[in-house]
């Protein structure tokens, strides 16, 4: 059986809507005049514009007000399926031009004013569509935008964007008005803790009494041992992968490709950045100053984004090495991303937990330390047991204005056991409390 083409899958398909529905898709898809086409005709018209032998028509300023153009999500989910080649209807590379002229990806713009719809996970890929100045002015894009739109390609030039459907989630036309942009809100002390402790884990327990992270908090993992912090970093990242109402990024610098592999694995739902450390510094920096306005994009939409780094010894490095900087100047660009961390006044969040080394050859990690020292308003420190096992460090783990994140009983149960000095005593009493709170019952 001879498989069809996509115009005829998109006619079989477009045939089915009632008429009204048909005439919002064509005036979202470009088409001109839709509301006094023929059913036949617009369907024509539409899908000459999905498959990319038409261009949409301009949008006027002049004239009658526009007429409502809302689609169900479904239907427009639908029309995308259909547009993708056959072969690749259910394997959809994000990112990739698909036939029928639509693209989709995080937007990132060069020091022109131009940008490239890059991949999900900000790889630089032959056929990103290309967004020019004048289209990221009159659409209102930003940086890190995710955009799901309609491309055009003229002779030789690449594929570029003609026109948005959606950003970051939302139908263009319902999102065109959007808020302030992330530098116009001001900064608060998070006042929502993330309950990392909620699977059962007893280190992620002790942690949200001991060191709460809060939504928009600057939390610093430090630990001289390797094993141990990437055992918490993976437990932290499943926990907020879990917690539905946080958007969690990813984002891996210099780490081994085995690792990228298994964190993929673990973070499932998660935006996922990463450059390996056989990448060049050019890049790792490239990558996370992208994962970062992915991060403020989602935060100023009024949702939480969690940046979960791995590491930022080696982000900084990254700096140091590139352009043989000194260890200050590295730092204080690396510290530019991490300070983006804040809970929004009037708006989203935006966490950072970022792992940190304790000790090397060189003394950069001890650097690194000392500069950050104070910026963070979140410390998890572990120690090694005599066993081999991580402990938190009691004494020197803590987060800023904690009563805004714990309740009063939760701040009198860690002050007394911190003044009792007895790190195993606190840490079986803070399972024990941790229990006790998801039981309903009271700690003694």
């Amino acid at each position: 059986m001879e498989l069809r083409t996509t115009e005829e899958r998109l006619s079989e398909f477009l045939n089915t809507l009632p008429l009204g529905v048909l005439r919002n898709v064509g005036r979202q898809t470009g088409v001109r005049g839709s509301s006094a086409l023929t059913k036949g005709t617009l369907i024509a018209a539409t899908v000459a514009i999905l498959t990319g032998q038409a261009a949409p028509a301009p949008r006027s300023k002049k004239g009658a007000p526009v007429k409502q153009e809302y689609v169900d999500p479904s239907v427009l989910q639908k029309i995308k399926e259909l547009c993708a080649p056959v072969a690749e209807q259910n394997v959809l590379q994000v990112g990739a031009p698909i036939e029928g002229g639509e693209t989709e990806g995080i937007l990132e713009i060069s020091d022109n004013g131009s940008g490239y719809l890059r991949a999900g996970n900000g790889k630089i890929r032959v056929g990103d569509a290309f967004v020019s100045r004048r289209a990221i002015e009159r659409f209102g894009l930003r940086a890190g935008d995710y955009v799901v739109g309609c491309t055009e390609q003229i002779k030789d030039a690449p594929r570029a964007l003609t026109v948005p459907v959606s950003v970051n989630g939302v139908l263009y036309e319902e999102g065109r008005r959007r808020g302030e942009e992330f530098g116009s809100y001001a900064a608060v002390y998070p006042s929502e803790k993330i309950r990392l402790g909620e699977g059962g884990d007893p280190l992620l327990r002790q942690i949200d009494l001991f060191a709460p992270v809060g939504k928009g908090a600057r939390a610093l993992i430090v630990a001289s041992d390797c094993g141990a912090r990437g055992a918490l970093f993976a437990k932290t990242v499943r926990a907020v992968v879990r917690d539905t109402d946080l958007n969690p990024i990813l984002l891996l610098i210099g780490g081994r490709p085995e690792e990228e592999t298994e964190m993929r694995a673990l973070a499932l739902g998660a935006e996922l950045f990463s450059v390996p450390f056989d990448g060049s510094a050019e890049e790792r920096r490239r990558i996370a100053a992208l994962a970062f306005l992915r991060a403020k994009r989602i935060a100023e939409s009024g949702k939480n984004a969690v940046v979960l780094l791995d590491s930022l010894t080696r982000l900084a490095r990254s700096y140091a090495t590139a352009d043989e900087r000194s260890y200050g100047a590295a730092v204080e660009e690396t510290m530019k991303l991490f300070g983006a961390a804040r809970n929004l006044d009037g708006a989203g969040s935006l966490t950072v937990v970022a792992t940190v080394d304790r000790d090397d050859e060189d003394g950069f990690s001890k650097f690194v330390l000392e500069r950050f020292r104070g910026t963070e308003t979140c410390r998890i420190v572990l120690n090694e047991r005599a066993d081999g096992e991580a402990e938190l460090d009691l004494n020197r783990s803590e987060t800023r204005r904690e009563e805004n994140l714990l309740t009063a009983e939760e701040i009198a149960v860690v002050r007394k056991l911190r003044e009792s000095g007895a790190q195993k005593r606190v840490a079986e009493s803070a399972g024990r409390f941790a229990r006790s709170e998801d039981d309903g019952t009271q700690s003694e």
